[in-house]
């Protein structure tokens, strides 16, 4: 994926060695590409995220979690068209994604990821609780759902079981 070769010598010997490292560097997977960006920014910088949300309050919501974090750094988009531009011209390492938006929904952010093969991790951040969206959601590989109203701990529990905090 070309970051590796970004990185001094310290830091990929760290990369590689890491026992905390789960990638296979023989073979790629969406998994590995994840464990991957993940340790390039714990031995880098601040770890990127994106949070997509036409409600100004929910988006402040988000934002305020990880600005109470030193080590996220937080882009806004207001839709999802906002979403996939930044997305196109930088990396991130995760997109917290409202479904209801206009312009384009999150389901057409997660269909356009999927068809320009953009890797990221991804949590929707909804009050679409329906059954039949979480699972349309889970068929394009979404870490997680989150029910509004946001809830700092609900979220935290998640990203810690990905190890992104």
């Amino acid at each position: 994926f070309g970051f590796e070769q970004n990185l001094d010598h310290k830091d990929q010997h760290a990369l590689e060695t890491s026992s905390h490292n789960c990638c296979n560097y023989s073979v790629y997977s969406y998994y590995d590409y994840y464990c991957s960006f993940i340790w390039f920014y714990v031995l880098t910088s601040a770890f990127p995220v994106l949070v997509c949300d036409d409600s100004l309050i929910a988006r402040k919501q988000v934002v305020r979690f990880f600005k109470s974090h030193d080590d996220f750094v937080v882009s806004q988009a207001q839709n999802g068209q906002e979403a996939l531009d930044l997305l196109r011209q930088q990396e991130f390492g995760l997109l917290c994604l409202d479904l209801t938006m206009p312009v384009m929904d999150g389901l057409g952010v997660l269909a356009n990821l999927k068809a320009e093969n953009i890797h990221l991790h991804t949590v929707i951040i909804s009050a679409d609780i329906q059954p039949e969206m979480k699972q349309r959601v889970a068929d394009y590989g979404v870490l997680g759902f989150i029910e509004k109203p946001f809830k700092d701990d609900a979220f935290s529990s998640l990203l810690h079981k990905f190890g992104i905090r």
